[in-house]
């Protein structure tokens, strides 16, 4: 999100993480024998990925010592959470009856901009999904989509539709760049999705105000629609929240200061409540602290008149109809990126912070089902395909782990054969030692063996003789 560094999208927050992979194959000939000694010397590690294909298979000759085992249990998510899948990056969701129209800011387009953060894949990608008796089918097409080398996906964030009409909110575009799509803007739909309107461009005020003192940087993400047809905007990257008149002039609402040295304030969503006054959660900018994000009631005016604090990324919120408070957190960084499965929607009182649902994958976008259940968008970043969730108060939807098995088991001086078919791109093996393990000199019976993606011999086998106690070999798949 600009100013606000979203690791997201990095909103991406938002996006596939790559994986560095190392295939190993022997070249067409007889079976290959590669001899691996061991030495004692600072710790080796040998990282091998491949991907889905024909078995392979590892046989581990043990001296005396510990027994050689190898774990293939892969964690797996509750699959009967899931109303459709394939979706790209997608953001928030409106509800019309049993309806649930999606915004997905989609997997960029055929051209290549360069900007002051890197090359961006642009173009058409983005649209919006209309999920109707659980089926997905395409609503609005063609919008506008970026994606940056890191996977961070710009493009539709939130969408609503009434009998009337239909409104699209673009996110961050390429000011500089003449680019087909309207971006950072609200664009109105006919009620069928087929006939572009009005474009309302929203990054005119942050050039010409500039609410926030920083640079110049829009990035709108959420908005509400007010009983008398006002609009409130989300704008995470000028730091404020943007009210679009009923006929069509913008102004800022309310706006959060940076101050220097503490990480930028960056809304990301917008409710309204029965009173006029305005819910806005924030994501807060990098380093993104766990239980640094809050929520702030404004009044009609836009002064602030409370807060609830302890929240950590927040990217969406909903009031039911019991006047409840619900937010949507993203989930947890840490010094190693984000932390996978640790978004959650909570409830916020002024006694605290209530978990409803937890173990989600970088959700995003929220609705609240009559019955009082949720829709949520799940893997919104970081992940090769998003999800529409239907979960209910207590869900839990961390992965567990299948039933731990052992695929081979060899007594100390004998041989066993570790046998892992990879059904998943990506599978990596790990193999590391909790002893000293130094040099690894490697000798093989066939002329040029080489290192290649997949292999012609039905088995390569690798022996690995070892004066020490032999480690243990566990097989994950990456997430």
């Amino acid at each position: 999100m600009g100013k606000a560094c979203l690791a997201l999208f990095a909103l991406a927050l938002l996006v596939v993480m790559p994986l560095a992979a190392q295939d190993a194959t022997i070249e067409p000939s007889p079976a290959a024998t590669i001899d691996v000694i061991a030495t004692t010397e600072p710790i080796a590690t040998m990282d091998v990925t491949t991907e889905a294909g024909p078995a392979a298979t590892m046989d581990v000759t043990t001296e005396a010592g510990p027994v050689a085992t190898q774990d293939m249990s892969q964690p797996t998510m509750d699959m009967s959470k899931v109303v459709v899948g394939g979706l790209h990056n997608p953001r928030n969701i409106f509800l019309s009856g049993a309806d649930v129209y999606i915004a997905e800011a989609g997997t960029g387009g055929p051209n290549t901009i360069d900007t002051e953060f890197g090359p961006l894949n642009v173009g058409g990608g983005g649209q919006i999904t209309r999920v109707r008796d659980g089926v997905a089918s395409p609503f609005i097409l063609n919008l506008f989509s970026s994606v940056s080398e890191s996977g961070e996906a710009t493009g539709p964030h939130d969408v609503y539709v009434n009998e009337n009409s239909a409104w699209v909110l673009v996110g961050q575009g390429i000011p500089t760049a003449n680019v087909e799509f309207p971006t950072f803007a609200l664009v109105s739909f006919s009620a069928d999705g087929v006939t572009q309107g009005n474009v309302i461009d929203l990054y005119a005020n942050e050039t010409a105000n500039n609410p926030d003192g920083g640079v110049i940087d829009s990035n709108p993400v959420d908005f509400t629609v007010a009983p008398d047809g006002t609009i409130y905007v989300a704008d995470a990257g000028a730091n404020a929240v943007l009210r679009v008149g009923t006929d069509g002039v913008v102004s800022t609402f309310a706006a959060w200061p940076v101050v220097a040295g503490q990480p930028e304030a960056v809304p990301t969503a917008v409710e309204l409540d029965d009173a006029g006054n305005l819910y806005v959660g924030f994501l807060t900018g990098g380093p993104f602290p766990v239980g640094g994000a809050w929520i702030e009631e404004l009044d009609p005016t836009g002064a602030s008149i409370h807060r609830y604090n302890g929240l950590t990324m927040v990217v969406d919120i909903e009031l039911s109809d019991a006047g409840d408070l619900y937010a949507v957190e993203f989930g947890q960084f840490g010094q190693q990126g984000p932390v996978f499965n640790s978004g959650r929607i909570v409830r916020v009182t002024d006694s605290g912070i209530e978990p409803v649902v937890t173990g989600l994958n970088f959700p995003y976008g929220m609705a609240i089902r009559p019955d009082g259940s949720f829709y949520v968008v799940n893997n919104a970043s970081f992940a090769p395909e998003g999800q529409l969730l239907w979960v209910s108060e207590g869900d839990d939807l961390t992965p567990v782990m299948t039933d731990p098995t052992t695929m081979g088991t060899a007594e100390p001086g004998t041989q066993a054969t570790l046998e892992a078919t990879l059904d998943a791109p990506a599978a990596t093996m790990d193999a590391t030692s909790d002893v000293p393990m130094a040099t690894m000199e490697v000798t093989s019976d066939v002329p040029a063996a080489t290192m290649d993606a997949t292999s012609d011999v039905p088995v390569a086998t690798m022996e690995v003789t070892s004066d020490v106690p032999v480690a243990t070999a566990e097989a994950t798949s990456a997430p």
